[in-house]
């Protein structure tokens, strides 16, 4: 409900702040995260405790991932951040504690995943807290098991990456990270 409300106050012309979702599932993190890349608002998604798995991926793309410049929604915030509590609909954090709030890839692919490119630079702030990024897989030249943010950066963009864990990443390759964050600009 509250999303078709969100869509009816942008198309009425009402000027829409922000949107909080909370994902109790791995599945509903993800779709958080496709919403996000193309709402045209500044989001925040609020991640339950407890280990996620996603199967909205394919095996080998990043299980959880945001492209922000498909979308050309890299001039809103994005908050992503673990530790909330399910039986209030995330309206408090009951934990800090990045091992609280695990997002798991199974071995499938990379964990998590957000980009810019060239041709869209971040102008706002990205940030990723509270989290693990458990069991991801790289699998080519250069890539990342566990967590990749890269970015295109304007003057104005940033990126925080905030109480995090990287954990039991593998590679079928011999020049892959377990993470990787990088802004440019």
């Amino acid at each position: 409900m509250a999303k078709y409300l969100l869509v009816f106050l942008a198309l009425a012309g009402f000027d829409v702040q922000a949107a909080i979702v909370c994902a109790k599932t791995g599945n509903e993190l993800g779709n958080a995260m496709l919403t996000a890349s193309a709402n045209a608002v500044d989001d925040e998604i609020r991640v339950v405790v407890g280990t996620h798995t996603s199967n909205l991926r394919a095996p080998d793309s990043a299980q959880w991932r945001v492209d922000a410049v498909e979308s050309h929604d890299g001039d809103h915030n994005l908050t992503i951040s673990g530790g909330w509590n399910a039986a209030d609909n995330c309206a408090t954090q009951s934990s800090l504690n990045p091992s609280a709030t695990v997002l798991d890839a199974l071995y499938f692919g990379p964990v998590f995943s957000y980009t810019t490119g060239l041709e869209e630079p971040l102008v706002a702030t990205f940030t990723i807290r509270n989290l693990t990024f458990n069991r991801g897989m790289a699998t080519s030249d250069g890539s990342t098991s566990g967590l990749l943010v890269t970015a295109e950066l304007s003057g104005a963009g940033s990126i925080v990456v905030d109480n995090v864990h990287v954990l039991n990443g593998r590679s079928e390759v011999s020049s892959a990270r377990a993470l990787d964050v990088a802004g440019n600009g």
